[in-house]
């Protein structure tokens, strides 16, 4: 828990032209997570989840009657071409904001700060809806956190 601390506290001030951003590894993909959409994270096996066995890319639920967290399978739903659910070795959840959803990672890298003019786009949603962008620099994928949301949301239904 201490890394997770160190690396969430590890902040500078943010530049106006920089994207403040969590680095995960999920299945050996890098993934950033904004930090305006991150409302904590911890380690998996600190959690007791309950069970949801009517979707295959949810891991389970923790939290108590007024508050439930889904922990979502990340590699199932960002790279489910490549992702073997028997290869998952999940770690760390980072929760997201409203405290609803969780992306289940292998590890949480570092806190680091992209330069917006270092970013590629993704101007074609109809294909990975979830990726916001690509940074070479940084060899990593930026999710359209809200994106992804809305998606759970309807998929949940």
């Amino acid at each position: 828990m201490a890394d997770i601390e160190r690396v969430v506290s590890s902040q500078k001030p943010a530049a106006h032209d920089d994207l403040h951003c969590l680095l995960i590894d999920v299945h050996g993909l890098k993934l950033a997570v904004p930090f305006d959409y991150v409302e904590g994270a911890s380690e998996i096996r600190d959690l007791t989840l309950s069970i949801d066995s009517r979707q295959d890319w949810i891991l389970g639920r923790y939290g108590d009657a007024y508050q439930q967290t889904v922990v979502v399978d990340t590699g199932v739903w960002v790279i489910p071409s490549t992702y073997n659910v028997d290869d998952a070795a999940y770690t760390d959840i980072v929760v997201l904001k409203g405290r609803s959803w969780a992306l289940a990672c292998n590890s949480i890298i570092e806190s680091i700060y992209i330069p917006l003019s270092s970013l590629n786009i993704n101007k074609d949603k109809t294909h990975r809806a979830w990726l916001y962008a690509t940074c070479l620099e940084k060899r990593c994928a930026i999710l359209d956190i809200q994106q992804l949301l809305d998606e759970f949301g309807v998929m949940i239904v």
